[in-house]
């Protein structure tokens, strides 16, 4: 009889909770269409656009409709983000006719895109990056530029357009290059055309076999800013192109970064943390590349970094524990800036190996000595998939229980760990987001 009631309550409020829903719906919807009849058919393109294509909830549809309608209405259309033709030729046609919208727009995100028709798998990703291009001669003052093209091929820079390209990417300082095979030269032109870009992120570019060639040109005359920010990150465990990497390293553009990462740490990406010198104040090192000769004079010439992030731990990777320690051994007398030292542990913790107590003992020692020399830092541990059962949970308490800083110091000590690997991705995020003196913007690409 317990269970009978219990079962009829349940019932009822299931019931209820769903006609409650409805009814929010049902309020949202009308909300929307009256809306609708009240905002300037450009501006509920764009404000419909963004929330359905993005299945969010008709309430906050509504709940910025009724924003954009306040005085805040300027803000509301900073980010305009297009994932298909349609979308994007509906923009095109609304800046025709209501074309002082335009001077709101400072960001255009493309991609990635959902493709409608699979027969035009490759065509349709050209047919919206080349519609972008056009919509670029009528903003005014697009300032990010972020673009994922689904890692199809892309004449990025098509022929009818190439020499209006400096002129259409004139205002870009943020840009984002993503999941795109093209060839070098295209990548090359938008770099040159980005005259003012300050932060760019590359991120799966991929130059198929006879198509890497860059322009032999240097074009600096034309770069009118420095970029600060240079995150290039390959496909998955292959490194960044090292012909684009060296054309930026040795004078192609104007590099002089304060926040750098890569992927793959190469010969090429040693040099660049070099170049950098006493500019740099964020370096990401993968761990999973072998000890690298050149990072020791690298890091004795970056003076004034603020945060290393150690990406690539594998606990099982004998490769990945020697590097670390090495980098650790290397961060000295001449880091006295630093505040922030992040170790992230990519690997699967659940091998059925046990702790290792004397590797874990050398990288204690170097933490403890570094957190004597300097009294500011803060070291941050992330373990990915901590607690799927209890026995990496026990693992987890075991490393921390042998820390120096857990023991003795443990407001300098932040540590993370998560269920999944998209609870570990949005830990980095998170991680990025709120580091101190850092730009967020990095986290763009990572």
């Amino acid at each position: 009889m317990v269970y009978g009631n219990a079962s009829t309550k349940s019932k009822k409020k299931a019931r209820w909770e769903y006609t409650v829903a409805s009814t929010r719906a049902i309020v949202a919807l009308q909300r929307v269409l009256q809306f609708k009849q009240q905002l300037p058919p450009e501006i509920w393109a764009i404000i419909f656009g963004c929330f359905i294509d993005d299945r969010q909830s008709l309430e906050a549809c509504a709940f910025v409709c009724s924003a954009w309608l306040s005085v805040a209405r300027p803000l509301l259309l900073r980010s305009v983000h297009i994932q298909d033709l349609p979308t994007c030729s509906e923009i095109d046609i609304a800046l025709d006719r209501y074309p002082n919208i335009a001077r709101y727009i400072h960001k255009l995100r493309v991609g990635p895109i959902g493709i409608t028709d699979i027969s035009f798998l490759h065509e349709e990703p050209q047919e919206v990056w080349q519609c972008c291009l056009r919509l670029l001669a009528k903003l005014e003052d697009v300032r990010e530029l972020l673009v994922d093209l689904n890692g199809g091929w892309i004449d990025l820079a098509p022929h009818d357009l190439k020499g209006r390209l400096p002129k259409l990417l004139e205002r870009v300082e943020t840009l984002s290059l993503t999941n795109i095979t093209c060839t070098g030269q295209g990548v090359q032109n938008i770099l040159l055309a980005c005259s003012r870009v300050s932060h760019l992120y590359l991120d799966r570019l991929y130059f198929p076999l006879g198509t890497r060639e860059l322009l032999a040109h240097d074009a600096t005359v034309n770069q009118r800013e420095t970029i600060h920010t240079l995150v290039y990150t390959g496909r998955e465990s292959c490194a960044p192109s090292t012909e684009l990497l060296e054309w930026l390293v040795h004078g192609g553009i104007n590099v002089n970064p304060s926040h750098l990462g890569f992927s793959r740490m190469s010969d090429v990406a040693w040099d660049m943390v070099h170049v950098a010198g006493s500019n740099l104040e964020y370096l990401w090192i993968d761990l999973m590349d072998p000890v690298h000769p050149r990072m020791a004079p690298a890091l004795a010439v970056n003076t004034q970094l603020v945060s290393i992030d150690l990406i690539g731990f594998h606990y099982v990777l004998g490769g990945s524990w020697t590097a670390l320690l090495h980098v650790l051994s290397h961060i000295g007398r001449a880091n006295t800036s630093l505040r922030q030292l992040s170790l992230s542990h990519i690997g699967d913790m659940d091998s059925g190996d046990s702790i290792d107590p004397h590797a874990w003992r050398e990288v204690d020692s170097h933490l403890a000595r570094l957190a004597q020399s300097l009294p500011k830092l803060v070291v941050n541990l992330y373990f990915q998939r901590g607690f799927y059962s209890n026995r990496l949970h026990d693992m987890i308490i075991e490393i921390l229980d042998n820390l120096t800083l857990y023991r003795e110091a443990r407001g300098r000590l932040t540590v993370c760990w998560s269920v999944t690997l998209t609870q570990y991705a949005e830990a980095l995020d998170l991680k990025l987001m709120c580091r101190p003196d850092v730009d967020p913007g990095l986290t763009e690409s990572l």
